[in-house]
């Protein structure tokens, strides 16, 4: 199972002219112009196998070329609106297929390879294929890109929405590639844009989490007379379909005024599917067993709260405001119920269950915010290790700022952004 964490991919732009610069042409007319990337990763990257010192490389990334807006040629040819669409159907401007060019690369295979630098990577086409900018002056492109790629794909006039299973180890990441510095026109990105600039930028793109990331550590509140340790810890009925979804430009603030009203479509996430989640390390094994051979147990308890596994990754859930300001509900599926699986040394198991609410400092509508992670401090009382699936108890959950490594200390405190 491949994993990523990245905390914000920052860019690294191509240098370019100045605006009073005058600009020449660099291409013929007639030579095809690829379509290359610049894709530069945040050397603070934490989650998973890869660490901040290794290269950054990544397969299984799903890139789409989209027609922007309408440049002055394509107005004076009579075209008004860059719609997300593509057909077959015959709706040709001076000769050219308009349905062929406004989804130009549809849910395209690509990957990010690795640079001499640590924690940093160039996006590419897999397989080493070339794509080309349409040789048209009609459009400018923006990109999509994603990860995992799926190949459920809902697309309408608007929208490009991937829904992409998880099951609590797989990150997602997605962006829309960033406006060029340089672009008094318009151009950019097109296959004009490259052939008219001397020094033109190349698409480059600032990913995002789309999940929120769980932090565990457990201790017990008492000494106890038996020797107990964590054997597993799960989310039962979580959320395991997420969709990042693509907003076309001239229709992204009426986007998230919907989102906001409670309209399912809208939502990162769907609430028709759901999966059990358990927490698991670093290499997708159990957290139960041995530390090896011969010796103990890896997560022992004790009064002192000790670090389990890796995390486990839920989507963005929000307690969403309905129209007025009223919530829909007091729980839309935003306080988790967490269970703890405690052993003894006679291998017998106890079932803890917990309540997680999102702490105050979310604040978004108190939900688990999409790039946000959190510690979770789970505090077992093991005079209640005879019944305690007859009981509830609160978990203590603090927010940690940005996406970066977990504290040690149980006591930490919710930090604002």
């Amino acid at each position: 199972m491949k994993k990523v964490l990245l905390m914000g991919l920052t860019a690294l732009l191509a240098a370019a002219c100045s605006q009073e610069e005058e600009k020449t042409s660099t291409l013929e007319s007639s030579v095809q112009v690829p379509i290359e990337f610049d894709v530069v990763a945040n050397s603070n990257t934490t989650r998973g196998s890869l660490e901040a010192t290794e290269e950054f490389s990544l397969n299984d990334v799903a890139v789409f070329c989209l027609a922007k807006n309408v440049m002055n040629e394509g107005v004076a040819a009579g075209l008004k609106k860059a719609y997300i669409k593509y057909d077959n159907s015959n709706n040709a401007v001076n000769g050219v297929n308009v349905n062929d060019l406004v989804m130009w690369k549809f849910n395209e295979s690509a990957k990010i390879s690795s640079t001499v630098q640590p924690g940093k990577g160039i996006l590419e086409w897999d397989n080493g294929r070339s794509n080309f900018y349409p040789k048209d002056q009609y459009f400018n492109y923006e990109f999509f890109a994603y990860y995992p790629k799926t190949d459920d794909v809902v697309a309408s006039t608007y929208t490009i929405t991937p829904r992409i299973r998880i099951d609590g180890s797989t990150d997602v990441i997605y962006a829309i590639s960033e406006e060029a510095s340089d672009d008094p026109n318009g151009w950019a990105f097109s296959w004009k844009y490259f052939r008219d600039y001397a020094t033109p930028a190349k698409p480059y793109f600032k990913f995002k989490h789309l999940l929120s990331k769980l932090n565990f550590q457990v201790k017990l509140n008492r000494e106890s007379d038996e020797d107990l340790r964590v054997d597993r810890i799960y989310i039962e009925n979580m959320y395991n379909i997420v969709k990042p979804i693509y907003r076309r430009a001239d229709k992204r603030t009426e986007f998230e005024t919907q989102r906001a009203a409670l309209t399912n479509s809208y939502w990162p996430y769907d609430t028709s599917s759901k999966a059990l989640f358990e927490l698991r390390e670093k290499d997708n094994s159990t957290i139960s067993g041995q530390t090896g051979r011969g010796g103990g147990y890896k997560y022992a308890l004790s009064t002192t709260a000790v670090k389990v596994g890796d995390c486990i990754m839920i989507p963005p859930i929000i307690r969403l405001a309905a129209t007025g300001g009223a919530y829909k509900a007091a729980n839309h599926g935003h306080v988790l119920t967490v269970k703890v699986d405690v052993k003894n040394e006679l291998d017998e198991t106890y079932t803890f269950s917990f309540k997680l609410t999102p702490p105050e400092s979310s604040n978004e509508e108190n939900g688990w915010l999409e790039g946000k992670q959190y510690n979770v401090l789970l505090t077992v009382d093991p005079t209640k290790a005879e019944t305690p699936a007859l009981i509830l108890f609160d978990a203590q959950v603090s927010e940690l700022e940005g996406w970066e490594d977990a504290s040690s200390d149980p006591t930490v405190t919710a930090v604002e952004d």
